[in-house]
């Protein structure tokens, strides 16, 4: 099914109003129930690290003898380190909508803790520049914009030898080489404060720790999960939720407006982990960012009931279908 040249958010706070399901319930009495579930956002971090920390277990206790089994073994270690940190540095999203604790303050500090520092910049830094997302979607301003790029053979090459990684770290260090943002997507205070320097602490701990305890394939694979894994799914990620089916790989999206595409994406152990913190339901996200993705399968269970049900229907598909769809 070919996607939609729009998001449909305008036309569904134009309907939303109205809605009632078949049970009669309106949907502006519905929303109001809709409250975060603290314990299942920590329970789906706590997850992302217990992975990180199974992964690390493996490599301090198996012992690799020969060279070319050690290397082989930490590059696939590698994607599980990638796709771990991508899992995680999707709640830093949740997080971003102050949906982590009931205290906004809090929420901040626990995040900045437990994600900002993973991660290598502050909630703080990230929120801005999201809500800018949320305002420009489709547009040449958009500050998330990874979906402007095609998904090609050149955009993997880019990505997984480290190339896009090398030219995005100049980009934060040098704001002069950073695309030029609406003032209003700008982070609110620098990026490069405890939370970076705690980051490079951490990060930098377990790389020296681990070849100093003679772990080196430990060391290696968690190098190559953050630099190059851990973008190349973020890329992919995005460009999955909201490139065009038919947008033409020869267009430059900075400069001509792409258009807003969000989907909806099928259950299961890909999507729930590739697509984590309610990524998999991005389209109703973007209809109510404020809402937990705690409760987005509550508001899509809700909405197929109501006359919205055949736009969402209309956006569903899956990540591998929309794989095949996209690549060149």
């Amino acid at each position: 099914m070919a996607s939609i040249t729009t998001d449909l958010s305008s036309e569904f706070h134009a309907i939303s109003p109205r809605l009632v399901n078949m049970s009669g319930l309106r949907y502006s009495e519905f929303r109001k129930t809709l409250t975060p579930r603290y314990r299942k956002v920590w329970g789906d971090i706590l997850m992302g690290y217990g992975g990180l920390l199974l992964i690390g277990v493996v490599f301090w206790v198996v012992q690799f003898p020969l060279w070319p089994i050690a290397l082989l073994a930490a590059l696939l270690g590698s994607i599980g380190f990638g796709y771990l940190h991508h899992y995680l540095a999707l709640f830093m999203h949740e997080a971003a909508h102050f949906n982590l604790t009931s205290s906004r303050k809090t929420n901040d500090l626990m995040t900045n803790i437990f994600l900002g520092v993973l991660q290598g910049y502050s909630v703080e830094t990230y929120r801005p520049t999201h809500f800018g997302h949320h305002r420009e979607i489709g547009n040449v301003e958009d500050p998330e914009h990874h979906y402007f790029h095609a998904l090609d053979l050149r955009l993997i090459f880019l990505t997984l030898s480290g190339i896009r990684t090398a030219k995005g770290i100049g980009e934060r260090l040098f704001s002069t080489a950073r695309r030029t943002l609406p003032a209003s997507s700008q982070p609110s205070r620098s990026g490069f404060n405890w939370v970076v320097l705690a980051g490079g602490f951490v990060h930098g701990a377990i790389i020296v720790g681990a070849i100093m305890a003679g772990k080196w394939p430990l060391s290696v694979a968690w190098i190559i999960g953050f630099l190059i894994w851990f973008p190349f799914f973020s890329t992919l990620r995005q460009i999955l939720e909201h490139r065009d089916f038919h947008a033409s790989p020869n267009t430059d999206f900075t400069q001509i407006r792409h258009g807003a595409i969000t989907r909806i994406f099928s259950d299961g152990p890909l999507a729930s982990t590739f697509g984590a913190a309610g990524f998999s339901r991005h389209l109703l996200h973007h209809w109510e960012p404020q809402i937990s993705y705690t409760r987005l399968r509550e508001l899509e269970r809700f909405l197929l009931d109501t006359e919205a049900g055949p736009i969402i229907r209309a956006q569903r598909e899956t990540y591998l279908s929309t794989f095949r769809k996209l690549v060149k």
